[in-house]
């Protein structure tokens, strides 16, 4: 479904941050949705498409934040920590250049979860490209605006 606005972001998911704006708290499943909706929305640089940060999950703005002051991070031992592209889903680059940072959606459940931002160049708190995954590196989407 496509927006009236013609910018592209379907009115759903423009349905969300109006109600986000509104004071509504979206549930688990309400921004894992959104998400997999603005994943879809734009072609980025090469095939990974592009996502504005600002329609992300609450909690991954919470850990672009961390990640511009350089923490305290959630998973200390984990975040921050090298990120090996194995899966080749991002574009090649040298074996340092990703890092990865945990995304905690549902922090009840003790467990990491799939979500993740991953971040890409030479210094840690100024990353040149910021990718999201929610599904554990089975798709990303390049975050924008960040």
């Amino acid at each position: 479904m496509r927006s009236a606005c013609g910018d592209g972001i379907p009115s759903t998911t423009r349905a969300t941050t109006d109600r986000r704006a509104a004071g509504h708290q979206p549930s688990h499943r309400e921004d894992r949705a959104a998400a997999r909706r603005v994943a879809r929305i734009r072609g980025a640089s090469g095939s990974i498409p592009a996502c504005n940060a600002n329609q992300l999950p609450d909690q991954a703005r919470v850990v672009v934040d961390d990640i511009k002051s350089g923490g305290p991070f959630d998973y200390p031992q984990k975040d921050g920590s090298h990120f090996g592209n194995y899966e080749n889903a991002l574009p090649h680059k040298k074996s340092n250049y990703y890092r990865e940072y945990t995304v905690d959606e549902d922090k009840t459940d003790h467990s990491r979860g799939p979500a993740r931002i991953i971040t890409g160049g030479s210094t840690a708190t100024h990353p040149d490209v910021w990718y999201y995954t929610s599904d554990h590196y089975s798709s990303f989407c390049e975050m924008q605006e960040n």
